[in-house]
């Protein structure tokens, strides 16, 4: 699948996907789900942990032999379906690649981006245990509670502060986007 994306992917994005090594994954639950992408808890067998496993939800995924990936016609517009499925591998596989590239404390780091045998792409990032942004706020019940949370907000400025130098921009930071770690992360 690596080779046919890399000649016909929008952007001129470089792919480069290794295949999963059967068995490594042990499914778990779905996590959480977006609107290109679900969020799944799974077990690295291989390192024996448990880490998030975010797949492009089978309805953008596009294989290789299918005719979203050839050229458009010229009468087709941009945003139809055909154009808008290989956009989605693209902008699944750009969010992956830029994510890793982030190496920031408060960057939750990515692992692996990799191809199941079926041609379903994923990546798999640390996971943290603990709430929201958006629910640590909602439980404050007083000032100080609140003034206890600005360490998170300075963390996540200073985050976004290297995602700048990087010349990323986050656009859907919003407390509900933001995790509170069990132990201060």
């Amino acid at each position: 699948i690596g080779a046919v994306l890399a000649e016909r992917l929008p952007h001129g994005l470089p792919v480069q996907i290794a295949p999963e090594a059967i068995g490594r994954y042990t499914r778990g639950s779905e996590y959480a789900r977006g609107g290109i992408g679900r969020i799944l808890l799974v077990h690295d067998e291989q390192i024996g942990r448990d880490v998030i496993l975010k797949e492009l939800l089978p309805e953008h995924l596009v294989s290789p032999t299918d005719s979203t990936l050839s050229p458009l016609p010229k009468e087709e517009s941009p945003r139809s379906p055909m154009r808008q499925s290989a956009a989605m591998v693209a902008r699944f596989l750009q969010e992956a690649k830029v994510t890793g590239q982030l190496e920031h404390p408060s960057i939750v780091p990515v692992y692996e981006l990799g191809t199941r045998k079926d041609g379903q792409l994923y990546y798999t990032m640390k996971l943290v245990r603990g709430d929201t942004l958006s629910t640590a706020i909602k439980s404050c019940k007083t000032p100080e509670d609140r003034l206890a949370l600005l360490r998170y907000f300075l963390d996540v400025c200073q985050a976004m502060a290297y995602a700048h130098t990087k010349g990323v921009i986050h656009r859907d930071l919003k407390p509900s986007n933001i995790m509170v770690g069990e132990f201060g992360e």
